[in-house]
């Protein structure tokens, strides 16, 4: 629905080749008190399908770097979020009667309440949230009337993206600019993006909860971490991290490719 060709795997050998096997789990995670590796049942798959469980792993890689972590998708999650919270703010200050909405607003009653219960989040469903939205966008205080009109209209912000992998001196500027001299912005006009992006995480060198590892059975009943078996897995384990800076206002976004010589074009 995305439009990304990213994603595709070949889902019936998958579940074709699926077993339910004890695995052992090992060093620093689930060991005994004489210091032995432990063994939990959990879903292993055959080693002739180690060829589609590698292009599963990278699917889902793929589908976080060019979907879910795609800088419009989380630019849009940024202002969603900045919404919510002043939402809550003005809920918390006692200043919800100055919201364009019912006073039973299920999102109203969510930030009132000391302790939400699981009714009143499950009463959070997206028509409540456009509805909040679409009142505040006209008619709400003006805080939340901007970070309305944005998602409303669909009105993206400027981004810089920092690369943190294969960092240039440009990339050192832009970063040491904004969070020096638009530090005050950050959290304001400015949303900082920082997060994690990773393959597969190595449990040989990390503890990685069972649930989140990907076991093979091979041939001889031997049951081992994916990463253990393939190369092109364990080549992969590294984190890679993103970091991007969105700009609501534009003279800030100017001004941090200004101080790296930069005077127009869109930045990464």
């Amino acid at each position: 629905m995305t439009g990304s060709g990213a994603g595709a795997i070949d889902f019936d050998w998958l579940v074709d080749n699926l077993r339910v096997v004890r695995a052992k789990i090992g060093i620093g995670e689930g060991e005994t008190d004489e210091g032995e590796p432990t063994t939990i049942q959990t879903f292993a798959f055959e080693e002739k399908a180690l060829q589609a469980v590698e292009a599963f792993i990278l699917a889902r890689y793929h589908l976080y770097s060019q979907v879910y972590f795609h800088r419009v998708t989380r630019g849009i999650e940024m202002t969603l979020s900045a919404f919510l919270r002043s939402i809550a703010v003005l809920v918390a200050n006692g200043r919800a009667q100055e919201l364009p909405v019912h006073e039973r607003n299920p999102l109203v009653a969510y930030f009132a309440a000391v302790e939400p219960t699981l009714a009143l989040y499950l009463a959070l469903d997206d028509a409540v949230v456009w509805n909040m939205i679409e009142a505040c966008a006209d008619n709400g205080p003006e805080d939340v009337r901007v970070l309305g009109r944005d998602i409303r209209d669909r009105k993206l912000r400027k981004a810089i993206e920092i690369d943190m992998v294969n960092t240039t001196d440009l990339d050192r500027l832009r970063k040491g600019f904004i969070d020096n001299d638009l530090k005050s912005s950050i959290g304001q006009t400015i949303f900082r993006d920082a997060v994690s992006l990773s393959i597969y995480k190595d449990a040989q060198r990390e503890d990685i909860p069972a649930h989140k590892r990907v076991f093979v059975k091979r041939a001889d009943g031997n049951v081992v971490d994916i990463a253990a078996l393939s190369k092109a897995v364990a080549a992969l384990t590294e984190d890679q991290n993103v970091l991007r800076y969105y700009f609501a206002d534009w003279r800030q976004y100017d001004s941090a490719l200004k101080c790296a010589g930069e005077t127009n074009g869109e930045a990464r």
